[in-house]
């Protein structure tokens, strides 16, 4: 099936207003305040749902804004149900990205409807954030096309491919990274050390210890960092080197691999990058100092309101997969222009809601 019959398919499914309610998960629906809740949630909630029924996400919004100004506090299970609305919205978008986002997020926050529409059916696609969203829903059939696409796929993709494969973390996707070692392309490589790093998987660190004397440089910090993460530390001195590096890029992946081992060397190399604003260098800096500088956090904050839509959707990307964003961040990214960065803050918004009904 193709992305556009995946997405008929799921618009039959979802599209009343009914099956976005529905989704609460166990949480109150609008027009039902339950005893002991704030003073005006029960008008609120009508209001909502009254936005909702015309398909206007943005009155819901104000009329949840306009609630929560009066109590100071957000509503999180009130605010999930518009987040769900916009997911189901997105669900029909014509980006494919947006689209199989929002199906997964729907899928996650707990709608088995969803979950059926990815697995097996995403698969059919050749887009690999397709793919991608199929295999974590334990789609075997989309894990196989990842491996493929990644060893002998179009060169635009290949890297995008392997990149699923370790985000995956399905290690039997093992033995196609470790092939990939050798591939004459350097970013191939590269990709490959790193995502054989993110699978966890020790048997890899013999695959790995001989991309340490790869010609690139890239390979052999990211083979470095693979290694470091797996807990051996024969690749110690390539990343101390890269950690005094004047190329940034070459800073950020040594710092992951010292960070995901706990080794908190790393830090002081990346604190000056947080204030460069020289392309998505200083988000990437933001990701990984996030536990370690406060600072961090407003950085990703402001930059969800950055004109930039390219920025915009990094940063969001970021606090929404970190889970570090304040609710009212989150809120906020309901308001972008950005489909990207919308369907990041509403699939935030419900997957913590359904953690709360939990």
């Amino acid at each position: 099936m193709t992305m556009r019959g995946l997405n008929q398919s799921f618009t039959v499914i979802v599209s009343p207003l009914v099956c976005a309610l529905a989704f609460t998960a166990g949480l109150p629906a609008p027009g039902i305040a339950a005893e002991g809740q704030a003073p005006g949630r029960r008008a609120a909630a009508q209001r909502i749902e009254s936005a909702l029924a015309g398909k206007n996400t943005r009155q819901a919004l104000s009329a949840y804004e306009q609630f929560i100004a009066q109590t100071g506090n957000e509503d999180l299970p009130l605010l999930a149900t518009i987040a769900r609305a916009e997911l189901l919205e997105l669900s029909r978008s014509d980006a494919p990205d947006v689209r199989v986002e929002a199906i997964e997020s729907l899928a996650r926050a707990g709608d088995r409807q969803a979950r059926q529409s990815l697995t097996g059916q995403t698969a059919a696609s050749g887009d690999v954030p397709a793919l991608q969203a199929a295999a974590r829903s334990g789609d075997r059939t989309a894990v196989s096309r990842l491996n493929g696409l990644a060893e002998a796929g179009p060169p635009n993709i290949r890297v995008a491919a392997i990149q699923a494969l370790g985000e995956v973390g399905d290690g039997g996707s093992l033995p196609t990274l470790a092939r990939l070692l050798a591939d004459p392309e350097i970013l191939p490589r590269a990709t490959a050390a790193a995502a054989l790093g993110t699978l966890g998987d020790a048997t890899a660190v013999d695959t790995l210890r001989p991309a340490l004397d790869d010609p690139s440089v890239l390979v052999r910090v990211s083979a470095a960092a693979s290694l470091k993460r797996l807990g051996d530390a024969g690749g110690d001195a390539v990343l101390s080197e890269a950690l005094q590096s004047e190329a940034p890029d070459l800073r950020l992946v040594a710092a992951k691999g010292l960070a995901a081992a706990a080794d908190p060397s790393w830090v002081p190399a990346l604190l000056p990058l947080l204030h460069d604003r020289d392309g998505l260098t200083y988000l990437y800096a933001a990701e990984l100092l996030l536990p370690e500088d406060p600072d961090a956090l407003a950085v990703l904050g402001e930059a969800v309101q950055d004109p930039n839509p390219v920025v915009q959707k990094e940063a969001a990307r970021i606090l929404t997969t970190a889970a570090r964003g304040p609710v009212s961040t989150l809120r906020q990214m309901l308001r972008a222009d950005s489909p990207a960065v919308r369907v990041r803050g509403a699939g935030a918004i419900a997957l913590r809601a359904r953690a709360v009904a939990r």
